[in-house]
């Protein structure tokens, strides 16, 4: 079984996990326990490292009362077609070159925004979990869209593929059959990275559905060291969006 937070960009690896009820995680006094999120089971995971799996703010106004813009994050966004956003909300050093796969599937058409962390090390602490991301300048972009696209990094360092959820239905079934076409390998995601939660960042949008793209590791790292792939990428979900668009 995946765990729900393989894009946590942890370091190291699970060893081990067991689904164990919640009262029992906490008297056994397992190491590496993550609570739940709503709707999935208790999951108790030991890990090599020492990072936490997920951030300790539970919204944006807890972030900035220890986390300083232009030192731990920046947020870089520019508005093009405000019908259609596509986000990095984990991006910079939180899930390494989403921002980067967010800017080329925005490119000069569409509009963009990027969550980023600037940390030497540590960046997971910045990583506010999508149903609870709250960032002010995001908010307003994603009123203003009928559908937000946001790119996050899965842990798989060994197979290169995209999970394309998020509750856009048909965007996302012309999104797989674009990418598929152009020779990318596309996996229906697992419980805990659907996308499927309304209250996800990507469903906010006017249309209350959008898509969640979980690009393994390997995949970004060939679409960082390979632009022409990178374009091909980023093309293949604009043609999707273009004929969701013109709808």
């Amino acid at each position: 079984m995946k765990l729900p937070a393989d894009r946590a960009e942890l370091p190291g690896k699970v060893i081990s996990f067991y689904i164990v009820p919640l009262d029992l995680a906490h008297s056994a006094g397992l190491a590496g326990h993550v609570p739940a999120r709503r709707g999935e089971k208790e999951i108790v995971s030991v890990y090599q490292g020492t990072d936490e799996m997920t951030s300790p703010y539970k919204n944006f106004e807890e972030l900035t009362q220890q986390e300083v813009e232009g030192k731990d994050y920046q947020i870089s966004a520019r508005l093009r077609d405000e019908r259609v956003l596509v986000m990095s909300p984990h991006g910079g050093k939180i899930e390494p070159t989403t921002s980067m796969i967010a800017d080329a599937i925005a490119g000069e058409n569409y509009s963009y925004y990027s969550f980023d962390g600037l940390k030497s090390e540590g960046n997971s602490v910045l990583h506010i979990e999508s149903h609870l991301f709250d960032e002010p300048r995001a908010l307003q972009a994603v009123k203003k869209a009928d559908v937000v696209i946001t790119v996050h990094g899965q842990l798989n360092h060994q197979e290169g593929f995209i999970m394309v959820g998020g509750l856009h239905v048909d965007l996302r079934s012309e999104i797989r059959r674009r990418l598929e076409a152009d020779g990318f390998q596309t996996r229906t995601p697992p419980e805990g990275l659907q996308g499927i939660d309304p209250e996800n960042i990507c469903n906010r949008g006017r249309l209350k559905g959008g898509i969640q793209l979980e690009v393994s590791r390997k995949e970004r790292d060939l679409l960082k060291a390979d632009k022409e792939r990178l374009e091909r990428f980023a093309s293949a979900v604009r043609q999707a969006i273009q004929r969701f668009a013109r709808k």
